[in-house]
């Protein structure tokens, strides 16, 4: 198993260490899981089963979902045709997404999982995806180009939709800081179906 970035080459970047940005601040309990189901206000109704609030850090106007990425991928086709479509692209495990700044050393990050698919919130993002990802023993990771964060999500395996949205967004390309305060959220519920292309849900017009 490689690192994404030991397989993409991006010439005269800036690493940045994932120890030194990284840490788990905030996860639901069983009590949360109660609370949530109460609210939730009938049996059936999604309930939020667990939180994970990190720092995430992404350069070059991209980061990466993926599980137990096989040699077979071919990562660099993947982000090319993420920047080709100007969105999100899939091959396998692995999961592309450009975001509209260049780069947040300090992007706040919070990934939820759900028990069934939650209530839509679209109106208070400005960028929005899904797709569909499988999580095998391996984990699921985040990662960007040029950094040298694998960031571990709080995932077990399964079959999952996932629903990615940002916001807080100040220009397209260099946002004129490298903590520009874009955040952004990944929500994970089960999936039974098939996997399902991943589709881009809203796109934030500057």
């Amino acid at each position: 198993m490689r690192s994404l970035i030991q397989t993409i080459d991006y010439v005269g970047a800036m690493s940045v260490r994932a120890h030194d940005v990284v840490e788990v601040v905030d996860s639901v309990n069983e009590m949360d899981s109660v609370n949530a189901m109460d609210a939730a206000g009938s049996v059936g109704s999604p309930i939020l089963e667990h939180v994970q609030s990190v720092t995430a850090v992404y350069d070059y106007g991209q980061f990466y979902l993926y599980t137990n990425l096989l040699d077979e991928v071919d990562y660099s086709e993947v982000v090319d045709d993420a920047i080709a479509s100007g969105k999100i692209s899939q091959e396998g495990p692995l999961l592309v997404v450009l975001s509209p700044h260049q780069n947040n050393f300090e992007m706040p990050l919070r990934v939820e999982r759900w028990s069934a698919r939650p209530l839509d919130d679209l109106d208070d993002w400005q960028e929005a995806f899904t797709a569909s990802i499988d999580v095998d023993s391996f984990g699921l990771w985040y990662e960007s180009a040029t950094t040298i964060q694998n960031l571990r999500l709080d995932v077990p395996p399964g079959r999952y939709v996932v629903r990615i949205v940002g916001r807080g967004f100040v220009s397209r390309g260099w946002p004129g800081s490298t903590k520009p305060g874009d955040e952004w959220r990944f929500q994970l519920w089960p999936r039974s179906g098939s996997l399902q292309e991943p589709e881009r849900l809203k796109a934030w017009n500057e």
